[in-house]
């Protein structure tokens, strides 16, 4: 069955074989390949098709031409050629030569990767045309180029698959979807171990199959005709070749036409970026676009508009120049492991690979064969809670990539084992340096670049995260890891929760570590990021002290460090705060900042607490709040 027909349930289907993954893209002038390279290098399954939707916008004023297609005129034009000029035909003629040089350029990474791609212009009569098709079969992924917004707010309120945006070969996820599974998927879990080599593409997400006639929406008559007019199993043939000199066997899949057009750069919109002249559409896009282009477009090379060379993103540099270990890629989503491959990383989970202990289980150091090293963390036996928690954690660090943020590269589901696969930060935890005995007492630089750092890590989460505000509920200077430069990274989101919009929200059991939950939290476990905010005011203080949060062998009234403190802070009592390991080595300015901000964070009432943008700010010293 091709793309021109529908199964009898109703869903699409391509050569008999269903499709997971859609593509969609904008057809305008400047049609990019970065969503479709990204799909196939990091969702596409092996032996999977990849639909390729060209999606040619309407517009509702009769003054604009559709699509912004070039108007056709010359004395020697056909009153054919003029009752075209700028029609649909016309249109689907060009969008499919520019089409089918950006997939030629892709070849290479569909024959590696054992990807076949079908590609269909439709015309989006109504918004929703991308949902609709997806609704049309057991979609996992949609993937859509960054010019798609309003289909993808469709998507996400119609669908609830995979769903990522790809801006510039950056995606931003979304949606995520780990927590539901449908009986297709939980039936094809033990299948994982053997696809396992491959990253994110190889994770078995929900098969959502979301229940649609294709009369739920009157795009449907629109999809039906148009899918009768392009249909090109492009990598089916060997014989494909690079330029647009179609064989024959691809000539005979068009039920249309390409004819030799003729544009005159004078009747183009004023507006209009890319005039074009004569060429016959046989021939090489890329030369052709790169003869007939408008000089006056100097800011841009075509191939950078049309996206048609292979553009390898250079390896990022190592996140500390002291061990030099290799840094995950920011912008790809987390790889799926097998138990086999973590336990070679790490040896058999050794004794000698052993970090840490957490509450959720047990942390090793791993080395992959691509040389990355890495941080596994062990999750106890699965349960329901502790599924809701591995869930929550992957979805939170998943959407999560800042500099400051410790990054998910992977995870593995199988059995009831339940691991996580972390950059491995070089340096160990806060809590070592600052009052371990295997360390040097950290310098004031090394504690003020620790402060800023990882309020910044804070700040992103509450403020910058896309997915909204995520809470962290457990900072402490054990999840602030560093690097031999000091650079900090706040990490385990075991205990994290997405917070909309900063509503406070109740849980049924308060979960934390003692000394750093804030009174409300601990009180009625109702929390927002202002219980972040207190905990974070308490490593400060830990900071400037070099005490720890809660300490019994300490005289009484000073074992709690936030009560003995917080009079003292009031006062900016400099003296009798102060780390004595610091040797009065310090910067008094800075020092009163941190201390001043401290008291600020550790406020009994949430709302005096300052947002982490401010406590940011106030570190940097660039502003003074009372």
């Amino acid at each position: 069955m091709n793309f021109r027909q529908k199964s009898r349930n109703g869903n699409s289907s391509l050569n008999g074989e269903e499709s997971s993954v859609i593509v969609a893209v904008k057809a305008t002038k400047e049609i990019s390949r970065s969503a479709l390279s990204w799909a196939l290098n990091n969702v596409a399954r092996p032996g999977e098709i990849v639909r390729l939707l060209v999606v040619i916008p309407t517009h509702t004023s009769s003054a604009k031409k559709p699509w912004g297609f070039p108007k056709f005129h010359s004395d020697c034009t056909s009153s054919y050629l003029k009752s075209m000029s700028g029609t649909l035909s016309d249109q689907k003629d060009y969008i499919t030569e520019l089409c089918n040089e950006m997939l030629s350029q892709l070849q290479e990474t569909c024959v590696l990767e054992k990807v076949r791609v079908k590609m269909k212009v439709i015309y989006g009569s109504n918004e929703g045309a991308v949902a609709s098709e997806a609704k049309r079969g057991q979609t996992q992924w949609v993937v859509l180029d960054k010019k798609m917004k309003r289909e993808a707010n469709c998507c996400m309120e119609q669908l609830q698959c995979n769903i990522v945006v790809v801006k510039k070969s950056e995606p931003k996820v979304l949606r995520l979807n780990l927590n539901e599974r449908t009986k297709t998927e939980t039936e094809a879990m033990p299948d994982l171990k053997s696809c396992s080599k491959k990253r994110w593409n190889n994770v078995k997400v929900p098969n959502v199959t979301p229940t649609s006639s294709p009369e739920h929406t009157s795009f449907s008559e629109t999809f039906d005709k148009i899918s009768s007019i392009s249909s090109l199993d492009t990598f089916n043939s060997p014989s494909f070749i690079s330029k647009i000199n179609w064989d024959a066997k691809v000539k005979q899949s068009l039920p249309f036409s390409l004819g030799d057009y003729e544009f005159d750069e004078s009747d183009s919109e004023p507006e209009s970026d890319n005039n074009l002249s004569s060429r016959s559409t046989s021939m090489s896009s890329q030369q052709w676009m790169e003869d007939n282009l408008s000089s006056s477009d100097s800011s841009k090379n075509v191939r950078d508009m049309i996206s048609l060379t292979k553009n390898t993103p250079s390896d990022p540099p190592p996140l500390c120049s002291v061990c030099k270990h290799k840094a995950p890629s920011f912008g790809k989503p987390p790889s799926m492991f097998s138990y086999s491959e973590l336990e070679q990383a790490t040896s058999g989970f050794s004794k000698g690979n052993f970090l840490a202990e957490g509450g959720y289980g047990s942390v090793y150091r791993g080395v992959l064969p691509n040389g990355q090293v890495i941080a596994v963390k062990q999750h106890k036996l699965a349960s329901s809670q502790g599924d809701r928690e591995f869930c929550s954690e992957v979805q939170a660090l998943s959407c999560a990539q800042h500099r400051n943020v410790v990054m998910l590269i992977g995870f593995c589901v199988e059995d009831r084992r339940r691991l996580l696969v972390y950059e491995y930060i070089c340096n160990g935890s806060l809590d070592s340096h600052l009052y371990g005995r295997s360390h040097e007492p950290l310098d004031w630089d090394a504690r003020q670049k620790i402060a800023v750092g990882a309020a910044r890590g804070l700040r992103y989460l509450h403020e910058e995260c896309r997915v909204g505000c995520i809470v962290h509920r457990d900072m402490r200077p054990n999840n602030i890891l560093i690097t031999h430069e000091f650079e900090p990274l706040v990490g385990d989101f075991g205990l994290a929760r997405l917070q909309a919009d900063g509503d406070s929200s109740v849980e049924t059991r308060v979960i934390g570590t003692f000394g750093y939950l804030a009174p409300e939290y601990a009180q009625t476990g109702i929390v927002t990021e202002k219980a972040d905010v207190y905990s974070f005011g308490v490593v400060l203080v830990e900071l400037i002290t070099g005490r720890k949060a809660v300490d019994i062998n300490r005289p009484k009234g000073e074992q709690c460090l936030t009560e003995w403190a917080r009079s003292l802070l009031e006062e900016n009592a400099v003296s009798r705060l102060i780390d004595p390991c610091l040797m009065n080595w310090y910067s008094e300015k800075e020092v009163e900042a941190m201390m001043h901000c401290a008291s600020l964070c550790i406020q009994r009432d949430p709302q005096s607490r300052p947002r982490m943008s401010q406590v940011l700010r106030m570190l940097e010293g660039d502003i003074f709040m009372r």
